[in-house]
């Protein structure tokens, strides 16, 4: 599981994470966000803060 948040200054962009197996997934993300990553279809975003 990967859990981080996103640096100052960041405005908008493309997340993509390349698994062991080759695997990758990406998402769009947002400063607000807290992301939690798991691997496999179960990967979700942790929101924090208001739209």
């Amino acid at each position: 599981v990967l859990h981080f948040g996103l640096p100052e200054g960041f405005e908008r962009g493309t997340l993509t994470v390349r698994w062991p197996d080759g695997v990758r997934e990406s998402l769009e993300v947002t400063p607000d966000q807290v992301i939690t990553l798991r691997r496999g279809s179960e990967s979700q975003r942790d929101v924090t803060g208001s739209d």
